[in-house]
Parts: C-alpha cells; structure tokens; sequence
C-alpha cells in the first residue's frame, strides 16, 4: 500500500564542489511560472483590513525605500542614482524576487540566492530584492581564517575587526573605532600566508569603510560594499534592511492585525510548530521556534520588542482593555496602541519609533509578511526552506490563503588550498580498535610480542572456558570478577600495540581537522578570489536552464 504525501518536505545540501541545489516547497512546482505575479483576492480580508490593499501598501514600501529612502540613509555610500532610482518605479506591477540574510559576510551557499533572484529578474523583467535581516542580533563580527601552523599544517584563526563589549542586533551594531577597522584586510591577508590572498575581502572594504566613516551601522556598510561588486558583475539586487521596513505603513498594518487576532493566531502558530516538531522528532523546546505562550489576558504575538538605549530582545505580549493594545515585554507593561483605525494605529506606531522602540517580526512572521504581502518568489536557504514549512501552514489555518510557493536555494564553493593531506585512518575506527584492545584482546593475537605468546594463549583459553559457563542471572557476582580479571591481563599483553594505535589516532584526530577545514563550505565569501562571481552567476544560469 502506497503512503500518502509527506506533509513536509526535506531539502538537502549539495555535496560537490562548484555545485548548486534549487527546489521548490511543492514538489508539483518544478515548472512554476516565474512571470506570474501572486496576488490576493480582495475578498480576503482581516478585521478592517484588505489583504489586497496590505500587500499593494507593502509593495509600495519597498519601492519608496529603493527610490528614495535608502538614497538619504546610505550618506557616504549611495547605491543608486537618481535615475536609477526612477527606473525602479515601472517595476512595481512586475515580479518582485526576494530572498533574505542577516547582513554578515556569509558563505558563498547563501550568496548564491542573490546570483539566482538576479538571473530570475533579468528573464522575466522583475526586480530582484535582498531583505537584510538587521533586526537579528550580531553574535560576532569575528571570522575565522583558514592559516598554517609553524609545521605547515592547516588550522582556524579567529580575526575580528575590533573588540566588542556588548551584543545588540545589527541595525544598532556600530563601530566602537571606525580607525581600527581601517587594517582588518591586511590582518587577515597576513594570517592567510601560505593559504592565499583574499581577494574579495580587499575588494569590498574601500566602500565598508566609506560607509562605516559615513556613520552608518556595521550591517549596512558590509551591505553596501557587496552591493559594489556584485554591480561591478552585472548584478542588479537591491538590499533593503528589515528595520526600515518595519517603519513603514504596511508592517505597521501587519503589527495591527497580528494584535488584533492574537488568540486565534497563537492556536494556529502553536500547532503548525507541534505538527513539524512531531513530524521530524524535536524534543529540545526552543526548535525550530518557541511556542506562543498565553498567560491570563496576555497572549504573545511573534513581535520582538527593544529599545536603542537598551538592545535586549524581548517577547511581546498583547491584551486589550478601553479600546487600546496594551503592550508587555513578559516582564513589565511598556505603553498601548489604539485598537482604532490604521491611521491611529499608525500615528501611535511613528510615535513609539520616534521615542527609541523597535518593534520587529520574529523568524515565521517576518518570512509570513515577505512571501504574502511584497514578493512574488521568495527563495530561502536550507535552514529557512525547513522552518517556512510552518509559515505555510500558519498562512492556510490563520488567514485561509493557500501560501505561495517558495524556492529552496544553496551552492557548494570550497576554498581552494594548496593541500598537504595524505591518506589515514578514521579516528573513530582506531577509537574502536583501542576498545577492542581492553575488551576483546584475543582479536589481536598476530599483536602480541614473541615472548608473550604462552601467557596470551593461557589467558585466551581461560577467557573461553569463562564464556562456555555463563552462570544464570543472580549468581554472576564472581564471573564478572573472573573474567574482567582475564580482561585486563590479556590487555596489558597489548599495552605497547595499544600506545602506537593511540598515536596514530591523534595523528588522524589532526588530519581530519585539517580536512574540515579543507572541505568546508561555509568559509566567508570574502576569503574568495573575484572569479567566484562568475561562477556563482553561471551556476545560477545553469540552474534556470
């Protein structure tokens, strides 16, 4: 009897290097049209709100940052022209291809979506969009370099620009001294001697640094110094960070309704997540995503609250009293929006921004208002294709919309290394092979030394005799005794095969470490020569063809 369909789908990483892997979220999609637009029918409505008109004011966001807002905020470091800008505007009826990251110096896999929303733009006449994931926190601007130890062998070093003494998310993350990141390149080139020069790197920093000098945030100036040469190849993706857009009219409306349907949305959040966790066995509770929690007349929507002043992310709750949201961090009650019309919604809204809040989406609602209401074709990497699965089951209970289809993108770019590998055995095997020295010695017969053979085969014979008599349950209290007793008699036979085993496999625990990094994929993309521009381009061509 044949199963019915996987309600959820898995999505996999190409192994090969210089390959790509593309997928769609349906397996019935693989000859999606790309040129349609997704559009919702006007009859689809929450509360006073047309999702219809939603999707049209959002839309609408983006081009006004593109054409105007991110022009004023880039200083130092315009991305686009006037005339550029203006072009933009025949496109807002045309697809919009969008995909998303936060704005660190990511490895080629996730790189390789802008080269695919770019190839998919250029051939239907689209406009191609990176959604800079700034409200994310900046963990570290540390990345670590592949160098060589004083015996020429491979190892990590960890360089950062500076040092930091707080975490907050990208959108505040700023440069403590704009002068110590002036060296950065040359740190790292230096740490790569005998690996190769990095090239990308010194390629993007004069913009980085115009940028940061410029006064600009971490995120942006790493943004806007890929957006140089990924325009130097051909490429026509325009970055736009998620806090701005949160500032908008069109996530404040999303924020709105998200507070408005707290309850039935909560229900429909909470089991999509249970069905995904129930399907791929998750017992940890904070995977993939944590639970909307509800306590009392508080219900947490997935908005994340924090202040400039005060960077820590925290929960939002919401609960409703006198025609007003009030609004709790899970720890305090912080202030209250009108349950009114979206033009009071929206005056409170500029209002707490201008007083330092920041309110933004959490993963599945960020994801959700991207695919619903600004793009067309959205492409995730590996880790979002998986989660996202949840946000289709969220947007079909919560809103009655079948989700729009969405791509699943990644490619394979190794760092080519001068190698000085060499053939051995796995460490797990030799770990193996020691157990079984302790355990089961008389495996190792041809092992023992000349002059211990007679005690070896006395030994053997006694361990032999010991099994042939298992004594029943209860009464093995003297047997363990006897024949751990022969155990270790028969292993100290094998103390000197045991001790050139252990060697070799910290020898091995060294090669394969050296082979990790060897291997890996997820190198920073500005560790690379120029020429993975046109490879990655070409391997988003090959992928559309």
């Amino acid at each position: 009897m044949e199963s019915g369909p996987q309600p959820f789908e898995t999505y996999r990483v190409p192994s090969d290097d210089r390959s790509a892997y593309v997928a769609f979220s349906r397996t019935d999609s693989v000859h999606l049209d790309l040129k349609q637009c997704f559009t919702i029918p006007s009859e689809y409505t929450m509360g006073d709100v047309s999702l219809a008109h939603l999707r049209a004011q959002s839309r609408s966001d983006v081009l006004d940052l593109l054409t105007e807002g991110l022009r004023d905020l880039d200083r130092g470091g315009q991305l686009l022209s006037a005339a550029d800008a203006e072009a933009l505007r025949p496109l807002a009826t045309s697809p919009f291809f969008l995909t998303g990251h936060q704005p660190e110096l990511f490895h080629p896999g996730v790189w390789f979506k802008n080269f695919l929303i770019d190839c998919w733009a250029r051939a239907h006449i689209g406009l191609a969009i990176n959604i800079l994931v700034d409200h994310d926190q900046c963990r570290s601007l540390t990345i670590r370099v592949p160098c060589r130890d004083s015996h020429g062998r491979l190892k990590f070093a960890s360089i950062e620009p500076e040092e930091r003494s707080r975490q907050a998310p990208w959108e505040w993350t700023y440069p403590n001294n704009v002068a110590s990141w002036r060296g950065f390149p040359e740190r790292v080139h230096a740490a790569m001697a005998g690996v190769g020069a990095p090239h990308l790197l010194a390629a993007i920093w004069p913009d980085c640094m115009q940028a940061l000098e410029a006064g600009l945030p971490v995120g942006r100036a790493f943004s806007i110094g890929r957006n140089a040469i990924e325009r130097s190849s051909g490429l026509r993706v325009h970055d736009v960070p998620m806090s701005e857009l949160c500032r908008r009219r069109g996530f404040a409306t999303f924020a709105r309704m998200l507070m408005a349907d707290r309850v039935r949305l909560a229900d429909c959040y909470n089991r999509a997540r249970a069905e995904y966790r129930a399907f791929f066995k998750i017992r940890n509770e904070a995977h993939p995503v944590p639970p909307l929690n509800v306590h009392g007349e508080w219900v947490e929507v997935p908005l994340r609250i924090y202040r400039r002043d005060d960077p820590i992310r925290r929960p939002v709750f919401v609960s409703a009293a006198s025609g007003r949201f009030r609004i709790s961090d899970g720890q305090k009650e912080v202030g209250s929006f009108p349950d009114t019309t979206n033009e009071y919604f929206w005056d409170a809204w500029m209002h707490w921004a201008d007083q330092g809040w920041c309110i933004r989406p959490r993963a599945l609602s960020m994801t959700l208002f991207l695919r619903l209401f600004v793009s067309d074709h959205f492409v995730h990497g590996i880790g979002g294709g998986l989660y996202d699965q949840m946000t289709n089951q969220i947007i079909k209970t919560w809103l009655g919309i079948e989700a729009p289809v969405y791509a699943v993108a990644t490619a394979t770019m190794k760092l080519n290394m001068p190698s000085m590998m060499e053939q051995f055995e796995s460490s797990a095997a030799l770990t193996a092979m020691i157990r079984s020295t302790l355990f089961h010695a008389e495996r190792f017969r041809s092992s023992i030394l000349p002059e211990d053979q007679t005690r070896f085969a006395e030994a053997v014979s006694k361990k032999q005799a010991l099994l042939n008599d298992i004594p029943p349950r209860g009464e093995k209290r003297n047997w363990h005794r006897e024949i751990s007793t022969v155990n270790r008699s028969l292993a100290s036979l094998l103390a000197h095969y045991r001790s050139d085993l252990e060697k070799n496999r910290s020898h091995s625990q060294m090669l394969e470490r050296e082979w990790a990094i060897q291997s890996s994929r997820e190198h920073p993309y500005v560790l690379f020569k120029e020429s993975i521009l046109g490879e990655l381009k070409a391997l988003a061509d090959e992928s559309y063809s």
